[in-house]
């Protein structure tokens, strides 16, 4: 099974690929983990990608296509897989359909998780992180600091990140609405796009997911 993961800033999307991942027994593709990968190991395509981050520049879609194209050519990808963060725009989704179909293949599915916008921003602008240890995360609303902008693990102090202001997640809020939500609109067309709400505890979401892709593939609902 090919799956698709799609969906708006802070919907979920994230922690939802690794727990559907296990539980399906798929590869959790990441884009992310990719890009990372070629950056340490200093590909051509790699290089590219830090040049670009280092620049603040888009990085190409032959680049991301590229890389995406020998992750999808290793063995424990050959017979399915669970892909996160491509296709963000139309290009890619046709890039994605082209570099599948070359091999008699195609995404079965692209599991769509939605959360309203006004939660979006809450979900973003809400988390604190650590400044001596970004790995330690907060929530002001969903896992509060039990002092105010005191880690509760080294009791360093929390800060809100330039990448969750209000301004930056309205941003990329937008260009998920005018980039990435007609490449879901095209898989639509196509019968293949099925929606689940991002709402609730991540076991609930990981389940509703579960049983709207049994719809798909024989797979047992749980």
């Amino acid at each position: 099974m090919r799956i698709v993961l799609m969906g708006p800033p802070s919907a979920g999307k994230g922690t939802q690929a690794a727990l559907l991942a296990r539980q399906l027994q798929l590869p959790h593709v990441s884009i992310g983990d990719i890009y990372r990968k070629n950056i340490s190991e200093g590909t051509t395509l790699g290089l590219t990608v830090k040049e670009c981050l280092e620049a603040e520049e888009v990085i190409p879609d032959e680049a991301i296509l590229g890389m995406l194209a020998q992750r999808l050519d290793e063995n424990d990808a050959v017979r399915g897989f669970l892909l996160d963060g491509v296709p963000r725009n139309l290009d890619q989704a046709f890039s994605l359909e082209a570099l599948l179909g070359s091999g008699g293949k195609e995404v079965d599915v692209v599991l769509g998780v939605d959360v309203p916008h006004d939660e979006a921003i809450k979900r973003q602008v809400g988390r604190r992180i650590c400044l001596t240890d970004r790995s330690h995360v907060f929530h002001l609303d969903y896992a509060p600091p039990k002092r105010f902008g005191i880690c509760n693990v080294c009791g360093s102090s929390l800060a809100l990140r330039d990448a969750d202001s209000q301004t930056t997640t309205e941003q990329r809020w937008h260009f998920f609405e005018t980039v990435c939500r007609p490449a879901m609109a095209y898989y639509s067309s196509k019968g293949r796009l099925v929606k689940i709400s991002g709402l609730g505890k991540v076991q609930e979401v990981t389940a509703n997911a579960i049983s709207a892709l049994a719809y798909y593939f024989d797979y047992p609902r749980r």
